[in-house]
């Protein structure tokens, strides 16, 4: 018994031990990869890219961004969103790739025969081998050895996994390199160990730059020479309007910006002594000039018999900073700079001068030698100089010259450019070293000089600024670029306009993209054309439908599949179309007899199983599926006379009621299978506009309710068929009414204009808001929550949207031929005003 005893103990320990080894190898596969995917990525990259999530990315980039839409005309951008949008579609088409969106990608390029890498790792190092096998399937790659092949952009590229880590890239001789350790990381050179911060940050998109790898000549995109003497690193964020970028800039032994090291920094002071027509602006800070810029032989020429020295005093005689403008007349550069001894420079410039001009009230001086006055800073020749209010001013021509001296004399100058102001107060600092601002759509095409663009692409980047800043590594970065288009005639700025083929008849509606889950717009022409416009301001298709729309376009899902359909009826016929401009089949129905109201979607039980109701001219209200069949067990409900109001729905206590009435004002009240519930004899106006059922647990407390427009008054019947009446101020006849959420209880309130005035009433007569807006009102709607509170009205003659802020009383107005919709386009929280002006579509900010 002992032995057979010790038999089990033994036994016992070998499984033990077994069992041991085996979870140990199971747990071993299980863990996350040791090794990092950036320590693959070899040195020497001339741009490296990192992201936490492509997916997100690809969407702020692909689907969100303004900016970026315009930059895809140039062909590097063009082939760099696609390939962001090639990654996201690997993870993005496979559930069980969708792991590895969530993980941070290493992008690196190399100048030597365009080669590029890409890394990341895989959630699971026993994951390896079936992410190799999925990969393989979605890109269609064979298996070779020590690698897949496939082809991308008909280019040969290859991919592998090694020690958990997913390896792309369109060399295999570098793929080699790479996991056989033949490469100097990236991860352990002198750059990155300064970047890291910035590029580790959870930012969209983190870049280093390394123009010494880059060969300035054969790219698309040319770095400005300011950079390309330094490395740099930057993280990017995205709104749909604007890209930010924040980051790190080092300079190497023979960069300009090596002069500003240690040197005071400054702020931006100089709107008063800009003209007003500035496109662009540099200026470089710094408490001594005489050790930055370089002599000039021209200048020190000038000597008189105590060898007075015009360079060196000059250069002593600038006070802090240089200034460099140019103005929307000319792509010549002119110069300013603030002077500490007005009489130096007076003396300075009489020594210089060949000759004086007399323009205006001023005089100015032509210099006797053509003089490259602030090198290295800049090389521009400056022929003439001029000295006013304690500047001095050079200038390359004599027509720049007089140009910018009669818009100073007259004091049209830069302060008084509310747009550039206002930017450079958002994004300049205070106590930066250099400052590089540019309006791209008005400066001559300067854009084109850096990046290749067709003229339209451009022409709505309205600001772009570039600052620095000395710190521990070099220099801190921070640049923007904006994004606006510009309403004729209007105060109010649109971010984009669509052209569609006639005149816009409908208010714009929205529709939801189910794959990347942003609104886009829903709008038909007076050729009863439908277009399908995505939240870019791009149409995406147009169908043409035969009849004007009636109803709202309704967003439902037929097949329960979170993939949505457009629903809404015209005269005859009732249509559901898909996001691809496709008919659902069934579609379109015929209707009995013509529509007289606008369709009516009921999901009572937020089921997806809809019902739609609505009324036609044999005077009978129809109840369809959402398959396009008369619904089994309704009998269409008898009307007395037309109805023209839709049906809406209420839940009173345990009961369903559909409520309506018609021209004549007799108020029905049907179940959900077309039966009668309460007659009600009081009746509500004839040819009641609108109206709202006010629901509760029981039908004492349960309202039809309306506005007698005519006598200025509130009027609710309950379902007990008692009627109370509240009256309501107005300027006069009132010229629209609606029901709306204006304060935080819940409830609808009734909202209307009269002459200029907007009124807002609870449903027990209160008044809740009242807004004089100084013109004759016809459409108005409030749209408030914790960020925004905001007035939208549409004038008598529907010509004008004006935008009224409610608390700061400010005003925006557009030109306009319809009513508005205010939608979060991009679902960041950033909300748009769209409307319709002819037959543009239009966007602006909120």
């Amino acid at each position: 018994m002992k032995f057979l005893k010790q038999i089990g103990f033994y036994l016992f320990v070998i499984s033990a031990i077994i069992a041991a080894i085996f979870f140990y190898k199971k747990l071993k596969g299980a863990k996350v990869p040791a090794l990092d995917a950036v320590n693959l990525i070899p040195d020497s990259c001339s741009v490296y890219l990192t992201t936490n999530n492509i997916s997100k990315l690809n969407e702020f980039v692909n689907q969100q961004n303004l900016i970026i839409d315009k930059l895809n005309t140039n062909l590097f951008f063009l082939k760099s969103t696609q390939t962001l949008a090639f990654l996201d579609s690997i993870v993005i088409n496979n559930n069980k790739l969708t792991e590895l969106s969530k993980q941070t990608i290493h992008f690196a390029t190399y100048e030597a025969k365009n080669n590029w890498v890409i890394t990341l790792n895989c959630p699971l190092i026993s994951m390896s081998k079936e992410i190799a096998e999925l990969l393989k399937i979605n890109l269609n790659a064979v298996y070779n050895n020590s690698h897949y092949k496939f082809k991308y952009n008909n280019n040969d590229a290859y991919f592998l996994i090694y020690k958990g880590v997913v390896c792309i890239s369109n060399n295999q001789d570098l793929l080699e390199q790479i996991i056989n350790n033949k490469h100097k990381p990236f991860i352990k050179s002198n750059d990155y160990l300064v970047y890291k911060n910035t590029l580790d940050r959870n930012s969209a998109l983190g870049i280093y730059i390394n123009p010494q790898n880059i060969d300035n000549s054969k790219n698309q995109i040319k770095l400005p020479k300011l950079l390309l003497n330094n490395t740099l690193a930057l993280n990017f964020s995205f709104k749909p309007y604007k890209i930010n970028a924040n980051g790190i800039l080092k300079t190497n032994s023979n960069s300009i910006l090596n002069l500003l090291h240690n040197k005071r920094p400054g702020n931006f002071e100089e709107e008063n002594i800009l003209p007003f027509n500035c496109v662009e602006l540099k200026q470089y800070y710094s408490d001594n000039f005489i050790s930055s810029l370089t002599s000039s032989n021209d200048l020190n020429i000038y000597y008189d018999s105590l060898n007075y020295d015009i360079g060196k005093e000059f250069k002593a005689n600038i006070e802090s900073k240089l200034t460099f403008f140019k103005t929307n007349q000319s792509i010549e550069n002119n110069v300013v700079i603030k002077v500490k001894d007005t009489l130096n420079a007076n003396l300075h410039l009489q020594l210089l001068k060949d000759s004086i001009y007399l323009f205006q009230t001023t005089s100015y001086f032509k210099l006797k030698n053509n003089s490259e006055l602030f090198n290295p800073f800049e090389t521009s020749i400056y022929k003439y100089g001029w000295l006013f209010n304690g500047c001095v001013y050079f200038f390359e021509s004599k027509i720049n010259a007089e140009l910018t001296i009669a818009n100073l004399l007259a004091e049209n100058n830069l302060s008084k450019n509310t747009k550039i102001i206002t930017c450079l107060k958002q994004e300049v600092g205070t106590n930066i070293n250099y400052l590089y601002y540019e309006a791209p759509d008005l400066n001559n095409g300067n854009i084109n000089n850096y990046i290749k663009l067709n003229k339209n692409s451009y022409q709505n980047f309205k600001h772009f600024v570039f600052t620095l800043k000395n710190s521990s590594n070099g220099f801190d970065l921070h640049s923007t670029i904006d994004y606006e288009q510009e309403n004729e005639n209007s105060n109010g700025k649109l971010f984009w306009t669509c052209n569609i083929d006639t005149l816009s008849i409908t208010t714009p509606s929205y529709f939801k993209n189910h794959n990347t889950t942003e609104n886009e717009i829903i709008t038909q022409d007076a050729l009863n054309q439908l277009y399908l416009i995505n939240s870019k301001g791009t149409i995406i298709w147009k169908k043409k439908i035969n009849e004007n729309i009636l109803s709202q376009i309704y967003i439902v899902d037929i097949f329960k599949n979170n993939k949505y359909q457009m629903l809404f009826n015209t005269q005859n016929y009732l249509h559901l179309i898909d996001r691809n401009g496709n008919y659902v089949d069934g579609y379109p129905v015929k209707l009995p007899s013509k529509a007289t109201n606008p369709l009516s979607v009921l999901d009572y039980d937020n089921d997806k199983n809809y019902r739609l109701f609505i009324a036609c001219a044999n005077n009978k209200i129809y109840n369809y599926t959402i398959y396009g069949l008369k619904a089994e067990g309704y009998t269409p409900l008898i009307t007395d006379s037309k109805v023209n109001l839709p049906i809406q729905y209420a839940k009173v206590g345990l009961s369903d009621y559909l409520i309506t009435a018609d021209v004549e004002g007799k108020i029905y009240t049907f179940s959900r299978k077309g039966d009668g519930r309460i007659g009600l004899k009081n009746k509500c106006l004839e040819n009641c506009k609108d109206f709202y059922v006010e629901a509760s647990n029981n039908i004492n407390n349960t309202f039809f309710c309306y506005l007698d427009e005519e006598n200025g008054s509130v009027h609710k019947i309950s379902f007990t068929d008692h009627k109370e009446i509240f009256n309501v101020k107005s300027d006069g006849l009132i010229n629209f009414y609606h029901f709306d959420l204006v304060d935080n209880n819940r409830k609808k309130d009734i909202c209307f204009t009269s002459g200029n005035t907007f009124f807002a009433y609870d449903l027990n007569g209160s008044l809740i808001m009242q807004k004089n807006i100084n013109k004759p009102l016809f459409y108005a709607m409030t749209f408030i929550n914790e960020n925004f509170s905001k007035l939208i009205v549409t004038d008598s003659l529907k010509t004008q949207t004006t935008i009224f802020d409610l608390n700061s009383s400010k005003l925006a107005q557009f030109k306009s031929s319809s009513n508005s919709i205010v939608l979060d386009l991009f679902k960041t929280n950033n909300f748009c005003l769209i409307f319709a002006n002819g037959n543009s579509i239009n966007c602006s900010k909120l």
